[in-house]
């Protein structure tokens, strides 16, 4: 049986999608297809043709999204590099939490006896496992479960909103600087600095290794990249 409420819920869905249209766009949008299914109506459609007759003639939603896109080059600019700050603030969110837990690691290790590369090795994978578990997290956030951005709009648009987040980004440094400087002077104080040296010389000469970090994401987004739609004749 014909949902109009659910047909024209799909029909708002495919056209925000396309992510060049604004909710008032969509509101008049789909206040003209009303406006048109109801000039149809009196003329003895169903509300399914008159639907589909309203949809025809306001146009698919790809031109649609076009001509928006046209008018709306602001908004296009803006959601880019909203999604780009994001990418930056997700990559720098999981280095830090995953340098917190790996000096932490690096600290129950060395108390459990281990030293030199084991101890580094410790460290190294602690912080790989961990970062991509961050990354996976805002993978689950942003595209499972708040795909349009449209959560986090709206905690962003209230003043507590912001207040959360900036305490969210000021808790990540905290954690940061403080895995940097704590396990460090604890391994310090309780092996002595000789020791200490013999520690963490291995792990800065695994760290080379973490800098080729960005060339590995890059090439991930490369490779998983879609590719482009070839049109045929």
């Amino acid at each position: 049986m014909f949902d109009l409420s659910k047909e024209i819920s799909n029909w708002r869905t495919k056209l925000s999608q396309k992510q060049t249209c604004i909710d008032t766009d969509l509101d008049e949008l789909e206040s003209h297809l009303k406006d048109e299914m109801d000039q149809l109506e009196k003329k003895d459609l169903s509300q399914q043709e008159a639907f589909l007759v309203a949809a025809h003639r306001l146009g698919d939603t790809d031109a649609l999204a076009d001509e928006f896109a046209k008018v709306n080059k602001s908004l296009l600019l803006r959601k880019k590099l909203f999604y780009a700050v994001c990418g930056i603030f997700a990559f720098m969110s999981a280095t830090y939490v995953a340098t917190a837990f790996s000096k932490i690691s690096l600290l129950l290790a060395t108390l459990h006896g281990y030293r030199g590369y084991t101890a580094a090795t410790i460290e190294m994978v602690s912080k790989s496992a961990v970062f991509v578990l961050m990354i996976l997290l805002w993978y689950i956030v942003t595209i499972k479960m708040d795909p349009d951005g449209r959560r986090f709009s709206k905690t962003a648009d209230t003043r507590k909103g912001k207040l959360v987040l900036l305490m969210m980004a000021f808790l990540l440094i905290v954690v940061h600087m403080s895995a940097i400087y704590v396990p460090p002077a604890v391994i310090v104080r309780t092996l002595g600095a000789q020791e200490y040296r013999q520690i963490i010389m291995p792990a800065m000469f695994m760290q080379i290794g973490w800098m080729f970090m960005p060339v590995v994401i890059m090439a991930l987004v490369i490779y998983l990249r879609p590719a482009k739609r070839v049109k045929t004749a």
